[in-house]
């Protein structure tokens, strides 16, 4: 604070004694070379003694400016005391400026030393954005380097390492020159471990750091489920798989392996159908007819090769193919497929190679129940639910039931009248059928309707023509061919 002094208007004449020494008429004033630079701000040092003999002093302090021998005129800062110093805010970086102490008292104003200096170079705000699109081995960070343009950015990027606060001298990116957003490709890292990372920017004088954030890249554990299995044949079936999580590590590979023994791998019977992530299907080809398979997807990465769960299925015959006494005329979209009712898988269903009658459907004028269900499949409840209900012999439902079939020493006695939907099927495949059967020693289907296991009504029926193929409902007491069916 500017001291103001008021003083006579007459000068004061100082004696001294003999034996006293005269007083001071001027001033000491020592400036120091200022400290604590930083881009704006400094800290001013020095002494001022001030005269004994003058009037009191009015201000005393610093002057400073950017030109040479600064004054009272430019700018300044009151200090009071002798060994004075003072933080100066408001500076310009990388400026040169002048610095000197003063005092004024009536007499004037006296300068000490002057000492020139030069404020720091910016700090360089430079820090990571962001750290997106993580994988088991890689990262993409986005980093800022704004700054002002009063400092030339020689270099700038990323900087990481599993300690804290990583340098240069470690694992870094080079991303060019100049201010703005960057985004760098962070490769070469380890999975399910924890990275610190921060952004540089390097200036002629100094390399400045951005504030240090922290990421864990994925574990790299791919998740794989293996497709049950359809399409079975002789020696072909379809399965595959779905990949939903890479883990963090791109899938070079991917497929099927299979084998007749369990836990197959890669060394086994394979295909290999294509790569990334998603779901895949796999063709099953050149195997052995009734042999049992054990299958897993597979995906591999850089890490390794992981596998789905194992499924099992029995290669069998195809629509048309003759078997335990009976021709194929359906097969089971997957191995979980239950045909007869029985709580267990099937394959597919086939249909008998003789004609077992022309008779009546029965329960003629009775409502059985539950015979409205027509899909494939439901046929052999229906039969039971018709036994049940209809004690009289010889209906449909009943020389299915009595039929049996011995096929190299095993006997073969769960037939059943098929459904409504089945029985469409042995239509749309009676030429094969045809085939097999007389091969076989069986019969073609002859020209008229055929009975289904379904009920339209307590009057009717439903049945086929296997002429023309027109499904039409019939009075249960008419008289139609029977062919019966069973799983296997």
């Amino acid at each position: 604070m500017r001291k103001i002094v008021l003083l006579s208007l007459f000068l004061s004449v100082f004696s001294c004694s003999d034996t006293e020494e005269f007083c001071t008429l001027t001033p000491s004033l020592t400036t120091d070379a200022p400290s604590n630079l930083t881009p704006t701000s400094a800290t001013f040092l020095g002494s001022i003694e001030a005269p004994t003999c003058n009037p009191l002093t009015i201000s005393q302090g610093f002057v400073y400016g950017t030109n040479a021998q600064p004054n009272v005129n430019d700018q300044f800062v009151e200090v009071d005391g002798e060994a004075i110093s003072t933080k100066i805010s408001g500076l310009s970086p990388n400026q040169t400026y002048h610095c000197r102490t003063y005092l004024t008292n009536q007499v004037g104003t006296y300068y000490g030393n002057e000492m020139r200096f030069q404020t720091a170079f910016e700090v360089v705000f430079s820090d990571v954005v962001s750290v997106a699109d993580i994988t088991a081995f890689s990262a993409v960070i986005t980093s800022g380097v704004p700054g002002d343009g009063s400092v030339e950015i020689t270099g700038r990027g990323v900087c990481w390492s599993t300690s804290p606060a990583p340098t240069i001298a470690g694992s870094k990116t080079e991303e060019g020159v100049g201010l703005g957003l960057i985004a760098s490709d962070v490769t070469g890292l380890s999975a399910a471990t924890i990275y610190y990372t921060r952004s540089y920017a390097t200036s002629e004088l100094e390399t400045t750091y951005g504030e240090e954030q922290t990421f864990t890249t994925r574990d790299a554990v791919v998740s794989l489920t293996t497709t049950p299995v359809s399409a079975i044949t002789a020696t072909t079936a379809k399965s595959g798989g779905t990949i939903s999580d890479d883990g963090g590590a791109p899938i070079t590979v991917r497929g099927l392996c299979w084998s007749t023994n369990p836990n197959p791998t890669q060394t086994d019977d394979k295909t290999e159908d294509g790569s990334g992530a998603g779901s895949f299907s796999s063709d099953l080809t050149g195997l052995t007819l009734g042999m049992t398979y054990y299958i897993r997807s597979y995906a591999t990465t850089q890490v390794g090769t992981t596998y789905g769960e194992e499924r099992t299925f029995m290669t069998s015959l195809g629509v048309g193919d003759y078997t335990q006494g009976g021709v194929i005329f359906y097969m089971a979209p997957d191995q979980n497929t239950d045909l007869n009712g029985d709580g267990s898988p099937d394959q597919g269903l086939l249909v008998a190679i003789k004609n077992q009658g022309v008779v009546e459907f029965g329960c003629f004028g009775t409502e059985v129940g539950g015979l409205s269900e027509t899909r494939i499949g439901t046929g052999a409840q229906s039969t039971t639910a018709l036994l049940n209900a209809c004690a009289s012999a010889g209906i449909a439902a009943r020389l299915c039931d009595a039929y049996s079939v011995t096929v190299e020493g095993q006997d073969y006695t769960d037939w059943f009248l098929p459904s409504k939907d089945a029985l469409n099927e042995i239509y749309q495949n009676k030429n094969s059928i045809n085939s097999s059967a007389i091969a076989n020693g069986g019969d073609e289907f002859i020209t008229y309707f055929y009975w289904s296991s379904n009920e339209k009504d307590r009057n009717s029926a439903w049945s086929q023509h296997f002429s023309s193929g027109y499904p039409g409902h019939n009075d249960k007491d008419s008289r139609y061919g029977v062919r019966a069916v069973r799983a296997f």
